[in-house]
């Protein structure tokens, strides 16, 4: 008889075969990796935000790590708003620019990972709160 067993994560497994005659034999542990579900997780966050702002553009790059959506490409949805209003992009690098932006304005930036070929559940959220420059053109002249 065969039995069907449903594995989590990363763990050490043993099997153990049952003779018709009630002998058994038990193999050593095994570590077994389980590739996630991605249809009903979702990957780890983005981590490491750093960011370069300027009067109407912020430039952001972000780490992110997650073993568990093997052969996966990741792509980055980064959604930002000023008073409710908001727009995103996606791209699958680790990095982009938000331009056109109004100086002198605080922005919510949310960045969320996904796996692109199954379209996978979104990650958490990484946010954080910006501030663009103030206008070159709000400078005294004198």
């Amino acid at each position: 008889t065969r039995k069907s067993v449903f594995l989590n994560g990363e763990a050490n497994y043993s099997c153990a075969v049952v003779y018709a005659d009630g002998s058994m034999e038990e193999s050593e542990p095994v570590t077994v990796r389980v590739r996630a579900n991605i249809l009903s997780e979702s990957p780890l966050p983005p981590t490491t935000l750093t960011s370069n702002t300027s009067d109407t553009s912020i430039s952001l790059m972000w780490s992110h790590s997650d073993e568990c959506f093997e052969n996966c490409t990741f792509m980055y949805e980064v959604t930002w708003q000023q008073s409710g209003d908001g727009s995103n992009i996606t791209t699958n690098e680790r990095f982009c620019t938000i331009e056109g932006l109004t100086p002198g304005t605080s922005y919510e930036i949310e960045i969320r990972a996904y796996c692109k070929e199954e379209q996978s559940l979104r990650s958490e959220a990484l946010s954080k709160k910006y501030e663009t420059k103030p206008s070159n053109s709000a400078a005294g002249t004198g």
